[in-house]
């Protein structure tokens, strides 16, 4: 299972990086620099899939394209799993689509 860690590793200087999270791939362990959001995301899509955290990576992993790499396979698809996911009567229910709003301007 990957480790949530408290958020971005702050660098000398205050420069934020990513932390790495040790994960699975079948039997081999590996680690990946991940946001913690993107971490949490892919637990979390787990958790709704009902399957091990690590057979997620690796079903992931056996599905990504040739030349992505293991980090970006993982958030594209947490991103497309939430995107396939999103409804417009799911985001009526959340109440989404007042996040930014839109000021007149006075000319």
């Amino acid at each position: 299972m990957a480790r949530l860690r408290s958020g971005y590793i702050v660098a000398k200087g205050g420069k934020k990086t990513l932390p790495s999270f040790n994960i699975r791939i079948g039997k081999h362990r590996t680690s990946v620099r991940l946001s913690p959001v993107a971490a949490y995301a892919v637990e979390q899509i787990a958790d709704r899939e009902r399957c091990e955290l690590n057979d997620l990576y690796s079903h992931i992993d056996q599905t990504k394209e040739k030349g992505v790499s293991r980090a970006t396979a993982i958030r594209d698809f947490a991103l497309g799993y939430f995107m396939d996911a999103a409804t417009e009567p799911g985001h009526r229910r959340a109440g989404h689509g007042r996040l930014i709003k839109k000021r007149k301007r006075n000319s």
